[in-house]
């Protein structure tokens, strides 16, 4: 049941959008001979903008990954010195410490975030693009005719 309800279902879902977008795409070239070329040059784009932001956020989650570990570090850290953390005075050292790595945490998280932000708003952008630059390119039959009144005969 699991492998029909998300492989198989979304698989047909995945081939409904594909063939609708063909569809369009057919449509768009006969409609305008500016957009067969970008409808081939804006997806490559994308799939280069998809590689190159394939390294970064791999380094990103990386580095993550790492302040969370050090982070752990800190508290088993604090924790098996707990005593002399509490009789010698390295408190502040050690909150100051603990502050550091929460920061990078922090900053590691907010980064991670903002990049995979940007790489979700690439595509409707990229599409908008198209749509855009398919409006301007398109013959006006409709809106030509009626922006204009009919000659007197």
């Amino acid at each position: 049941m699991e492998v029909v309800d998300n492989g198989y279902s979304t698989l047909l879902d995945a081939v409904r959008s594909t063939f609708k977008i063909v569809i369009i795409a057919l449509w768009a070239s006969f409609q305008s001979g500016w957009f067969a070329p970008l409808f081939i040059v804006l997806p490559v784009v994308m799939l280069i903008r998809m590689q190159l932001s394939w390294g970064t956020s791999t380094v990103i989650r990386l580095k993550l990954f790492k302040m969370q570990n050090n982070m752990v570090a800190h508290a088993e850290e604090c924790i098996r010195n707990y005593s002399l953390i509490r009789d010698y005075s390295r408190r502040p050292l050690m909150a100051i410490r603990l502050q550091r790595i929460v920061d990078d945490v922090n900053y590691f998280t907010n980064a991670s975030w903002q990049h995979r932000l940007r790489n979700q708003l690439l595509l409707p952008v990229l599409s908008s693009l198209l749509v855009a630059i398919l409006m301007a390119t398109a013959p006006c039959e409709r809106s030509c005719s009626r922006s204009h009144p009919p000659d007197p005969v």
